[in-house]
């Protein structure tokens, strides 16, 4: 179980949805452990090659949240953060890729990186978006990175993985074609219980954050129908606020 160390205040320019303009970011760390300073570390030192089962090379399309490279704060097991100028996600292999001061490419698993903050280029006043490594509610065993598009006690995720799919024959190379492609799913987060959004409607949500009559009216008030990701913030932020 983590623990809530630290929160950082963060400007967000550009989330996809616009939703709201700050973040709150807690640093986690691991129960019982050290609460005070956050120390950096090299991330060197942390990295490993990357061991492709495939070739990138010899597929169609995209692994990655964001194809370029940008730079990054790294939260990590053990009180630990660092900032990287060159990071990318890759929702094929569910790790962080990075540059490291000597410019090879490494790679972090994501019980490693608990929380990355990915900014514009190398520009950390503009943040990208948020990315938190929680217990994936797809699967029994394993954690993935999932993008928070807002903050508070109840937050609404996007978990969005990649995969590869085999293609038909393609006579002219004497192989099967093989390309990425993406699932989208969306969770309700309550601290670290995960509940998945089967789609965007107030009998599918209202039950995931028990909510109150006041809250039903002031969806009423704004006809806010839960019907989007957009409303769905809208209406996590009032009831957040309301929670305090």
């Amino acid at each position: 179980m983590r623990a809530l160390i630290i929160i950082i205040l963060i400007s967000v320019a550009s989330f996809s949805i616009n939703a709201q303009q700050t973040l709150d970011i807690a640093a986690p760390a691991e129960t019982g452990g050290n609460y005070g300073t956050i120390n950096f570390v090299d991330m060197s030192s942390l990295g490993h090659k990357q061991m492709e089962n495939i070739s990138y090379a010899d597929v169609l399309g995209s692994p990655f949240w964001v194809d370029d490279w940008n730079s990054a704060m790294f939260f990590l097991s053990g009180n630990r953060k660092a900032k990287v100028q060159k990071a990318k996600l890759d929702l094929y292999a569910n790790e962080v890729r990075f540059i490291d001061k000597s410019g090879v490419e490494l790679a972090l698993e994501n019980t490693t990186v608990l929380i990355i903050i990915f900014f514009k280029g190398v520009d950390t006043t503009k943040v990208l978006s948020v990315f938190e490594s929680l217990p994936d509610s797809l699967s029994e065993t394993k954690f993935s990175y999932y993008q928070v598009l807002n903050s508070g006690k109840f937050k609404l995720l996007i978990l969005k993985k990649s995969f590869v799919k085999e293609g038909e024959y393609n006579p002219m190379l004497g192989t099967k074609d093989h390309s990425f492609y993406s699932k989208i799913n969306y969770a309700i987060a309550n601290n670290e219980e995960i509940f998945p959004i089967r789609s965007f409607n107030q009998a599918n949500i209202l039950p995931l954050v028990s909510a109150s009559a006041d809250a039903i009216q002031w969806l009423k008030n704004k006809d806010n129908k839960l019907k989007n990701a957009t409303e769905v913030v809208a209406f996590l932020n009032y009831y957040n606020a309301q929670k305090k």
